[in-house]
């Protein structure tokens, strides 16, 4: 890939993050409270990368992302560990693809002790799918493709007098 000269690449520091280290049984299992728990995070960022080309000026959201998600997730192992353990056990051995839909028992009693234990509640069905409006602090970017400016076209009675007396190549071409 070229970069041109003012290409400002991103320093170790502002990569460097703590990583989400469970696997996917837990992750399918929390997932939809992981995103509830982080929502107001998750929607800053992904207006963040909307609104900018540059992912590199949405670095900070998505470090402030990944702390919530890692925060949620030691809440939960602190209040619910053995529920979601179970939880994702079902999923990972009852079904081949992770389908909750033999593990609804699991499910209620790991949604019954994060709601008690964080107050969150499992959305329901078409919550993440459904168009919300996010208000942000954020000033808006300049869209960098309404900012051009574009040059005046040239007409053809501006053009040279060659050009414009020149014969087509089949018939005739003359202004």
């Amino acid at each position: 890939m070229v970069y041109t000269k003012d290409y400002k690449f991103p320093n170790d520091e502002e990569l460097t993050v703590d990583e989400i280290k469970v696997g996917a049984p837990t992750l399918h299992a929390t997932g939809q409270l992981l995103g509830r728990a982080c929502d107001e995070l998750s929607k800053e960022f992904m207006l963040c990368r909307l609104e900018t080309v540059d992912p590199r000026k949405c670095l900070a959201e998505g470090r402030a992302v990944t702390a919530c998600g890692l925060r949620f997730l030691q809440q939960l192992k602190k209040h619910c560990a053995q529920e979601v353990k179970e939880h994702a056990n079902c999923l990972e051995w009852r079904s081949y693809d992770m389908h909750p839909r033999f593990c609804r028992k699991t499910e209620a009693i790991m949604d019954k002790c994060v709601f008690d234990n964080l107050g969150i509640e499992r959305p329901h069905l078409g919550y993440f799918s459904a168009p919300r409006v996010h208000e942000t602090q954020r000033p808006k970017p300049i869209d960098p493709i309404a900012a051009r400016e574009f040059k005046k076209a040239v007409s053809l009675d501006e053009a040279p007098k060659e050009i414009r007396e020149e014969s087509a190549k089949h018939g005739l071409f003359k202004l």
